[in-house]
């Protein structure tokens, strides 16, 4: 639904903001929005008020149920408040914002001439009649919406000094030097040496060791991290259809073969042609059929017959070409019975079998052989699985069936991740049969199949704990691992701080080469920098005279270092006009709506349904 909300957002901005203002005012006036001087019950006839003014709810409510209409493919046939309200507040928001540019405007004393107010009715589309402006037209439409050619004009008058003032503030055309700049920095290259610096590079030795005091310390302060639902670990072994795809190819050799020796797959099957007579009648059938009989084959094939089409004569064939026999070219059928109708059979063409190309049907016999090893291995070992099921030890079931036994991690009641995520086997794993009075009992499943993925397991329980915090023994190496690596993280950080610090001195640091020349742009894509590092490049003031050195820290346990070098300027700079504008256009409004309001009395009124 968010997605909706700044989709019809973007929709309203552009429709209601500052560059509607005149249309805004051309059949509503400034009094369409505002009931100026009323005295009435003011939530009734107000959505917001400004320094006293009322903006007419009825104008607000009319625009808004026509901007709400317009996006209702966005609401679909729910009924979205949140998006309403979205839509109401812009609205309002806008025409807060529009009242208050027209008092701005007005205060500058602008001077408006009557030839600009004639020329801009001039160009208004709703006074045109096949693309030219017509009186006529003109005045009907103001007698209609209650205006008098004097008032519409004052109205227009205000509405384009309105307009010219933040076209002076937010669309003025030029460039400043200092976007030049921008320009310049934009497209200039920097040459830099990189050197990429490791973890693995420094001598750790310091950084691994951790106390066994220290692991004490992080468990008393951290028990409860490491709480743990019930839990079970497991033997198995599988029979899982997955890894058998895995590990079955197909060599080109055996496709060759397959297609030379013409198997299913590799013909065009022949295919015939055939055409028809119905009759609603026997006799007529057959009079027709003792005609045609006598005839010679050609004359037959020239007789007028409806196209029946081509057919493969399989078990999909219809149900009239089953019951005939033709197979000379011209022979035809004797009359056939069908739901109260019969029809005569003829054969025209046959189209005999035929090799397709290899290229054509190779990946169609690859795939064929392929399915059909994955099945022949699979049988194969499930029939081994269920042999060697009935011995006593998983040990001697895995020799037997020629399968690798597996040692499950930890697998809990709620699993993701390893072999305890399929639910037949969850299910008997924490099962009375494998867990009695919190321990193993040792027991070996039957033979488990996971119906979705076409496997089968066997699994023994060998561990078992409830749920709770574990002992410190059970959990130190895992604590002492994660000391290591923060300890680890930590020191490679000051080591890289050290290092940048010997390149600034002396413009050079221990275990670091910095060979090949890469020239950088702002938007460079080079499997040899990071784009991290390309914007760090980029971050960093060139020193005026010498190198300048950066690094940029890629994780925790990777670093990049470069020297700066040499900055190449563009010969001229870009017109970054046309980029910066729109941003600075919002800027300004903002800014703008931002100083107004701040100087202005703004009331909401309770009811507003924002």
């Amino acid at each position: 639904m968010m997605e909706k909300i700044r989709v019809a957002a973007n929709s309203i901005i552009v429709k209601i903001i500052f560059s509607i203002i005149i249309l805004a005012f051309i059949f509503t006036g400034v009094g369409g929005f505002l009931g100026l001087g009323s005295n009435a019950n003011d939530e009734q006839l107000y959505i917001a008020k400004i320094d006293g003014e009322g903006i007419s709810r009825n104008a607000f409510e009319k625009q808004a149920q026509e901007l709400i209409q317009q996006n209702s493919h966005l609401i679909g046939n729910n009924d979205d408040d949140s998006f309403v309200r979205m839509i109401r507040g812009s609205i309002l928001s806008n025409q807060i914002d529009n009242y208050l540019t027209y008092q701005f405007a007005d205060s500058l004393n602008a001077n408006i001439s009557d030839e600009q107010v004639k020329i801009e009715i001039r160009k208004q589309p709703v006074f045109l009649v096949n693309g030219n402006f017509n009186n006529q037209r003109y005045l009907q439409l103001l007698a209609a919406n209650g205006y008098t050619p004097d008032t519409y004009a004052n109205s227009l008058r205000s509405a384009i000094k309105q307009q010219q003032v933040t076209d002076a503030l937010f669309l003025s055309d030029f460039t400043l030097p200092s976007d030049s700049d921008i320009s310049l920095l934009n497209n200039q290259t920097r040459s830099i040496y990189v050197a990429n610096y490791s973890i693995d590079n420094m001598n750790n030795d310091d950084a691994s060791t951790v106390s066994d005091d220290e692991i004490k310390a992080y468990y008393d302060n951290n028990a409860q991290e490491f709480y743990h639902d019930k839990r079970v670990k497991m033997k198995f072994v599988t029979n899982f259809l997955p890894a058998i795809k895995k590990d079955t190819n197909v060599l080109p050799a055996e496709v060759e073969k397959y297609y030379a020796n013409g198997k299913e797959g590799t013909m065009l099957p022949e295919k015939r042609l055939y055409s028809v007579l119905s009759f609603d009648g026997l006799d007529a059938a057959q009079k027709e059929y003792d005609l045609m009989e006598k005839m010679q084959s050609k004359q037959r094939l020239s007789a007028k017959m409806d196209s029946l089409g081509w057919f493969v004569l399989d078990d999909q064939s219809p149900e009239l070409l089953t019951k005939v026999k033709l197979e000379t070219i011209g022979s035809i059928s004797k009359p056939l019975e069908q739901d109260g109708a019969y029809y005569i059979i003829r054969l025209d063409k046959i189209e005999k079998s035929k090799k397709l190309p290899f290229e054509y049907v190779k990946k169609s016999i690859h795939d064929l052989l392929y399915q059909q090893k994955v099945d022949e291995k699979y049988r194969a070992q499930q029939a081994k699985l269920e042999s060697a099921a009935k011995l006593p030890t998983l040990d001697k079931i895995a020799k037997e069936s020629g399968l690798p036994l597996y040692d499950s991690d930890w697998t809990y009641e709620k699993e993701s991740f390893s072999v305890g995520r399929y639910p037949e086997i969850n299910e008997v794993a924490f099962s009375d049969e494998m867990i009695k009075d919190g321990k193993p009992t040792g027991k070996i499943s039957d033979i488990i199949n996971i119906a979705q993925y076409d496997g089968s397991y066997i699994i023994q329980v060998t561990d078992y704990q409830d749920a709770g915090i574990p002992s410190f023994d059970d959990v130190k190496d895992t604590i002492k691992a994660k000391l290591v690596a923060e300890k680890k993280k930590q020191v490679f950080s000051q080591k890289v701080d050290t290092l940048l610090a010997q390149l600034k001195e002396t413009g050079a640091a221990d275990g670091l080469s910095f060979k090949q020349r890469i020239p950088v742009t702002q938007n460079l894509v080079d499997d040899r920098i990071n784009e991290k590092t390309v914007k760090d490049v980029f971050s960093i003031v060139p020193a005026v005279e010498g190198n300048s050195y950066g690094v940029t820290l890629i994780d925790d346990g990777n670093a990049q270092f470069f020297v700066l070098t040499g900055v190449t300027f563009p010969e001229k700079a870009d017109d970054l006009s046309d980029k910066i504008k729109p941003e600075i256009v919002i800027w300004n409004r903002d800014s703008l709506s931002k100083d107004l309001r701040s100087k202005a009395k703004i009331e909401i009124m309770p009811n507003a349904n924002l």
